[in-house]
């Protein structure tokens, strides 16, 4: 699935034959190798067009988050929290990476369920 109809998709490339070199002053990883240059009409020409197509394909999305406790413990405030958080951080990242294009949920109230095989599983996805 691409986020992209293919006339939006930039030209990017590839690193053939990489090599460690050593590291910088900072203690960084130097890398050296060939540069190949690739478009979205060299992948299409190898993979096909995208199936369906940009104009035909899903554009909602919903995601659920889920945690497991174990001993049959309830979750802790702090580990809801934490699910909280990354679930809004999850949000901002999707819309950032499919620049906008695609709309992602989040939409469903946390449940915990008690009754799972002696742990307590709790998801924010019915």
């Amino acid at each position: 699935m691409g986020f992209l109809a293919g006339q939006d998709v930039p030209d990017f490339f590839l690193i053939e034959n990489l090599s460690y070199v050593g590291s910088d002053g900072n203690g960084n990883s130097v890398w050296s190798g060939d540069r190949l240059n690739v478009t979205v009409g060299n992948h299409i020409t190898i993979n096909g067009p995208r199936l369906p197509s940009f104009g035909n394909s899903q554009k909602d999305f919903n995601t659920g988050f889920v945690g497991i406790v174990q001993n049959e413990d309830l979750p802790s405030l702090m580990l809801l929290e934490r699910l909280a958080g990354v679930r809004q951080e999850w949000l901002g990242f999707w819309s950032a990476a499919t620049g906008g294009v695609y709309d992602e949920f989040v939409t469903h109230p946390l449940r915990v369920y008690p009754e799972r095989c002696g742990s307590i599983l709790f998801s924010d996805y019915a």
